[in-house]
């Protein structure tokens, strides 16, 4: 009789209890009007959302959202041209899941690459905790050449995690051929 209650107990109470049920993705959002072209990292949290925007990915890619490849899946890329303030932008977010192990192996490798004018300019992970960074959003400011970012970054001495906002790149004045491979520009 305990066995049956107890079982009975479970399964009522699983009813109650939802598992984390989350999904990454990263949005382009281009705005002429004010000369900033934002890039981000957003997530959503309902699995009803989850499961729509997984079955929605073509049509949300054309919109400039790149959602992150699932457990098994990869590389996906998004590509997308632009030209503003008379300079030609190319900007690629690459998600690949494929099955490793070890730390960070739940959620997928995210990278950004940045183009401006032809010219690799920026090229690094994007996202959540890699390599104990945690790079959240881009903007690019195509009249000051200038590239400002959000993120926060782990620090070991004091246990937690440290916001750095709106450290920025001017990508006009470093010399040709440099890249951005980290964007922690504070350590």
């Amino acid at each position: 009789m305990r066995v049956v209650c107890l079982i009975l107990l479970v399964l009522g109470l699983s009813n109650l209890a939802k598992a984390d049920y989350f999904a990454w993705y990263s949005q382009v959002t281009v705005q002429p009007e004010l000369g900033t072209v934002s890039i981000s990292r957003e997530q959503v949290l309902n699995e009803k959302r989850v499961e729509w925007m997984y079955e929605h990915r073509k049509a949300l890619a054309s919109r400039g959202i790149h959602v992150d490849a699932e457990p098994g899946e990869g590389p996906l890329v998004l590509v997308q041209k632009l030209r503003l303030d008379g300079q030609d932008f190319e900007i690629t977010i690459s998600s690949d899941h494929r099955s490793r192990m070890g730390p960070g192996s739940a959620s997928p490798d995210v990278h950004l690459s940045i183009k401006v004018n032809g010219m690799l300019r920026w090229d690094t992970t994007f996202g959540e905790f890699r390599d104990l960074c945690n790079l959240r959003k881009l903007v690019i400011h195509p009249a000051e050449k200038k590239i400002t970012f959000i993120g926060a970054r782990w620090d070991p001495e004091q246990l937690a995690w440290e916001q750095h906002p709106d450290p920025c790149v001017f990508y006009d004045l470093e010399p040709d051929g440099k890249v951005h491979r980290s964007w922690s520009g504070w350590q």
